[in-house]
């Protein structure tokens, strides 16, 4: 019997395109930022891979393979 194993990384925040900010237009025609909601500002946000099956066998004492 195989076993998922779910692994996440990191991808540049699609909303402020890794800024950590965005950009709104008031009323007086300023630009005033505020922080990305998309990544609280990090930036970055984080990615589940595509789950990846593992036999028992390569899952080691623990149980569980680390992501690579």
């Amino acid at each position: 019997m195989a076993h998922e194993v779910d692994c996440m990384h990191a991808e540049r925040c699609p909303v402020c395109y890794g800024k950590g900010v965005v950009y709104g237009v008031a009323e007086t025609g300023a630009y005033p930022t505020t922080t990305c909601y998309g990544c609280q500002g990090k930036g970055w946000v984080s990615v589940e891979d595509a789950p990846t099956m593992y036999p028992p066998s390569e899952l080691g004492a623990s149980g569980a393979n680390q992501c690579v």
